[in-house]
């Protein structure tokens, strides 16, 4: 038969040995509540509160940024 007759079946027991193993994944359903949202989305950073960041880099001796 085709690879496809019988997939759903097949994933059903395959995620159920997953699950068993205790490894995270994505359902088929959609995500889980806490997969939903990145901690960090790079989107939501203020680019000015960045730049004046690496700019007190640049005046710190600890700092690996070089001087510009």
């Amino acid at each position: 038969g085709r690879a496809r007759d019988g997939f759903g079946e097949r994933l059903e027991r395959h995620l159920g040995r997953l699950d068993a193993l205790g490894v995270e994944y994505r359902p088929p359903a959609g995500p889980r509540p806490w997969q939903r949202r990145r901690p960090h989305r790079p989107s939501e950073l203020d680019m000015r509160d960045r730049m004046a960041r690496i700019e007190e880099m640049t005046y710190d001796a600890e700092s690996t940024r070089p001087s510009m």
